[in-house]
């Protein structure tokens, strides 16, 4: 009878362990130096390479990458490209975080210029910040009246996973949001959280952008980031 699946994609992985090690001892030893570099990778780490999962062959769902050993030396073309990905994905993260509080600074005005920038048009994350400003310009709702003590930091970020068309980005940040009712002249709600956070990136034409932004429900129970009714 033939072999359960289970049974030949661990096979895979401990002949993968044991090529890997030949690979590199044979790479260590003294000798004429060599013009390529043999890797073996799963087919789920192909993105950062810059590959294509769908169309790249594999056995067993590993994949043999070849690179040129003059570039390797200082790190492959590949491996650079991933890194620059990630950094770049950090950034977008990072900008979008920018430009949703100075949305926020920017009330009584709504401003989506920036917004538009980071987020993908239409997406649930820019949906959510625009209905926000809407509803507390109305309201009167501010964090800009003088010697306001709103601020926001992202504490960590980390880029989680890598795909054709979507990436994940996990962040812990702080957010105090303090709000000023311009009819009553006074504070009437303050946000404070320091929660972990997922940013989910989609690519936008050329360029990727922040879809949607999962949390947990702050600890105040309010589903929004800084919405509540004055009682």
């Amino acid at each position: 009878m033939g072999q359960s699946l289970g049974v030949i994609i661990n096979k895979a992985a401990q002949y993968k362990f044991e090529v890997e090690d030949r690979l590199r001892r044979y790479y260590q030893q003294f000798g004429n130096a060599v013009d390529f570099v043999f890797t073996i990778v799963h087919k789920s780490n192909l993105a950062p390479w810059g590959i294509d999962s769908d169309t790249y062959p594999n056995l067993a769902g590993y994949c043999l990458l070849v690179r040129d050993w003059d570039v390797d030396r200082s790190g492959s073309a590949a491996e650079q490209r991933g890194e620059n990905l990630r950094l770049y994905l950090e950034r977008v993260v990072t900008e979008a975080n920018d430009a949703e509080f100075r949305a926020y600074a920017a009330l009584p005005e709504v401003m989506t210029d920036e917004l538009s920038r980071w987020f993908c048009p239409e997406s649930p994350a820019i949906k959510e910040i625009v209905n926000l400003l809407i509803r507390h310009r109305k309201k009167r709702w501010i964090i800009s009246n003088p010697l306001n003590p709103s601020t926001k930091r992202i504490l960590s970020i980390k880029v989680k996973k890598i795909g054709q068309n979507e990436a994940l980005v996990n962040t812990m940040e702080y957010w105090y949001l303090r709000l000023w009712d311009e009819r009553e002249e006074s504070y009437v709600y303050s946000y404070r959280e320091t929660n972990r956070q997922m940013y989910v990136l989609s690519m936008d034409g050329a360029e990727w952008k922040v879809f949607q932004n999962l949390r947990s429900l702050p600890r105040t129970s309010i589903p929004n980031r800084w919405n509540r009714r004055k009682k």
